[in-house]
């Protein structure tokens, strides 16, 4: 692992117009090092062309030759990365130029801190509804995680990576709220932390569903 570097893992899935936007947002970050990892599960589309056309030497695609869903294209993300950290980005939400930059800032001024998340503005695509929307991290245990997804959506987190090994990265056996389930393995591992701002936009559309 290369210290202080951020894996950006983006998994997408046959949604190439909402990726450029994804990708442009992980691109702007005021924090620079990171690499980005695109993992197409397999599209059928001109996705791969889309990441050509960024020409940028920090951004890497890998295809799955089958589909592995959400969880197991996330996994294949964490396997191929490089970063003492690793954040996560869906294919149709967007960062704000400095939510990494905020994040190492708050994870790392203490070792045991394992997962740093964030707030984020959900946008409804086509209409004006709009609302913010922030964990709620008071003295997060097992137990609670148990009960409440204190911590959210993939898009907000921002994770040691060496956690995650520990943890066992997502199950892939799970139809759904994977997510969730590794926080929770997370959660006896070490420290949640977060910031308090809103620093991504989570769109609702009517194409947006899991891959």
């Amino acid at each position: 692992m290369i210290k202080d570097l951020v894996s950006v893992i983006i998994p997408t899935h046959k949604r190439p117009e909402l990726l450029k936007k994804a990708i442009a947002s992980a691109l702007n970050q005021t924090y620079e090092q990171i690499e980005i990892i695109v993992v197409d599960d397999n599209s059928c589309d001109n996705t791969e062309l889309v990441v050509i056309e960024f020409k940028k030497g920090n951004i890497r695609y890998i295809k799955n030759e089958t589909s592995l869903g959400g969880a197991g294209a996330r996994n294949k993300g964490i396997e191929n990365s490089n970063g003492e950290f690793v954040a996560f980005l869906d294919d149709d939400d967007i960062w704000y130029k400095d939510k990494i930059e905020l994040q190492i800032k708050k994870i790392k001024l203490n070792e045991n801190n394992v997962l740093c998340t964030c707030g984020l503005q959900v946008v409804y695509s086509g209409t004006d509804l709009k609302y913010f929307n922030f964990p709620k991290l008071d003295e997060v245990t097992f137990e609670k995680m148990l009960l409440n997804n204190k911590v959210g959506i993939t898009s907000t987190v921002l994770v040691r990576k060496s956690s995650l090994v520990k943890a066992g990265l997502f199950d892939v056996s799970l139809p759904a709220r994977e997510e969730y389930e590794l926080w929770i393995r997370l959660s006896k591992i070490g420290n949640f932390v977060s910031v308090n701002k809103h620093l991504l936009d989570y769109f609702m559309h009517p194409s947006r569903q899991k891959i």
